[in-house]
């Protein structure tokens, strides 16, 4: 587990080991098992640490680099329609480049805005497009 320069600011061994195992894996159980964490201390420390929550964020961002190379390998392989879940979690992670259905509007002033929405065809590949 790598930490560096983006973790600088955050002094304590244990929430490092957290951040850097999450970014790795960018899942919290198992980082905070790898870590000797609770859940809810990385909840807490996110709440009640500015720099730890800043460095939480660069973890997220680092973990979708990896789910999306694995992603990008596995597609490459031609296996993308077993990996939903993969691509559950980069939309989580990365919803502007993933979650095709997530999209904000927002009238003059910041108000609402009377919407009508018409699905048309993507021209981003079907995940269920290969029996995944």
């Amino acid at each position: 587990m790598k930490t560096g320069s983006w973790t600088a600011g955050v002094k304590q061994p244990k929430r490092r080991a957290f951040l850097a195992a999450f970014a790795e894996c960018g899942q919290v159980k198992k980082a905070a098992e790898v870590a000797g964490v609770s859940r809810e201390q990385h909840y807490d420390w996110k709440a009640q640490d500015a720099a730890y929550a800043a460095a939480f964020a660069i973890a997220q961002q680092r973990a979708g680099d990896v789910l999306e190379d694995l992603v990008v390998e596995r597609a490459q392989a031609g296996g993308l329609g077993a990996n939903r879940l993969l691509l559950a979690m980069l939309a989580a992670l990365r919803p502007e480049r993933f979650n095709r259905r997530r999209t904000e509007i927002v009238g003059s002033g910041g108000g609402a805005v009377a919407v009508e929405i018409r699905f048309v065809k993507s021209d981003l590949p079907d995940p269920d497009a290969n029996g995944g």
